[in-house]
């Protein structure tokens, strides 16, 4: 009965994938695909800045203030407090 009530965590991972709006350079949606793992919050981080949190955040749209370099990150955390980060460039 005990072993019953108590959770297996496997560590989440994903990819992140980035789809430019075809109206507009600096507009960008983020998703998140080939999810593996026990995924309970997902928080996405544009150049330090946090733009989205939450348990069902899947995909993120983001304007960009202007050209340049940013770096894009999400943190997959389960509910065993296993964290994950993802980011791309």
């Amino acid at each position: 009965p005990r072993e019953k009530s108590l959770k297996t965590c496997q560590k989440p991972a994903a990819t992140i994938t980035a789809t430019v709006d075809p109206t507009d350079f600096r507009k960008y949606t983020f998703s998140l695909s080939s999810v593996t793992g026990d995924v309970e919050q997902v928080t996405w981080v544009i150049s330090n800045n946090t733009v989205q949190s939450g348990t069902a955040s899947q995909n993120v749209s983001y304007t960009f203030p202007q050209s340049g370099v940013y770096v894009v990150s999400v943190n997959l955390r389960n509910a065993c407090n296993n964290n994950s980060m993802v980011g791309i460039n």
